[in-house]
């Protein structure tokens, strides 16, 4: 019998195409985080599927995952994060032909990317609507900074961004006990997308590893922005 849990949740992530494991297992948890028009879903497995297929619904939202040789092992309820809206609106479990048939219907038309993790093994559903946000704040009466949202066929994109008035003095200083560039980004890329004396703004400058940058190619109006992940 088809099983639907219906609640508000949000998904987010990679799957391969069908990808051949030497022994399948029990569906042992399913995590759902939510965050504004996204859903990430998390299937925790034993052991990886010996094979997966998924396909996409456009006129239900239904996205159905084909997990072979696995068996439904949920002995609790499910975990979500429902404190933000997300575009998952119900789950769906149920055993076929010696498979588990895992489906995802969303509350509207989705895109979705799904990938596998190992130690512990796990599939991850990312489900995301076609969206961009932009939201921007005053720090001062010359520097505003602006939280941008996008989604691409990847995924979502978050990035932000400081800008500073093209009348406002700068002046470039060494603050002891400030961090490196290179301490704070970590292994993502941090660029400045600043108007470079001769050059096209639309183009950024990037930063060396480092945290070093050429300070006389830089302007007096710029943007930094920061893209933690996709």
């Amino acid at each position: 019998m088809k099983r639907y849990l219906y609640m508000t949740f949000a998904v987010l992530g990679f799957l391969g195409s069908t990808i051949p494991y030497a022994e399948a297992g029990n569906l042992t948890g399913v995590r759902v985080s939510n965050h504004e028009g996204t859903s990430r879903i998390v299937l925790d497995v034993s052991e990886m599927p010996v094979s997966w297929t998924k396909s996409y619904n456009e006129s239900t939202h239904a996205l159905t995952l084909n997990l072979g040789g696995t068996t439904n092992g949920l002995t609790g309820p499910i975990a979500q994060n429902n404190t933000k809206t997300g575009v998952l609106k119900g789950i769906g479990l149920q055993p076929v032909n010696g498979s588990l048939q895992v489906t995802l219907t969303a509350n509207k038309d989705v895109q979705h990317h799904e990938f596998t993790l190992e130690k512990p093994s796990r599939i991850v559903v990312d489900l995301f609507s076609s969206y961009a946000q932009q939201t921007t704040k005053d720090v001062n009466k010359s520097v505003t900074y602006s939280k941008i949202n996008n989604t691409v066929a990847e995924g979502k994109i978050q990035a932000f961004a400081l800008s500073i008035d093209n009348d406002s003095p700068m002046v470039v200083a060494h603050v002891s006990e400030g961090k490196a560039l290179s301490s704070v980004i970590q292994s993502h890329t941090a660029i400045i997308g600043a108007k470079v004396k001769g050059g096209s703004f639309d183009r950024p400058y990037s930063v060396a590893s480092d945290g070093t940058i050429d300070l006389e190619r830089i302007s007096n109006r710029g943007t930094l922005r920061y893209t933690p992940n996709r």
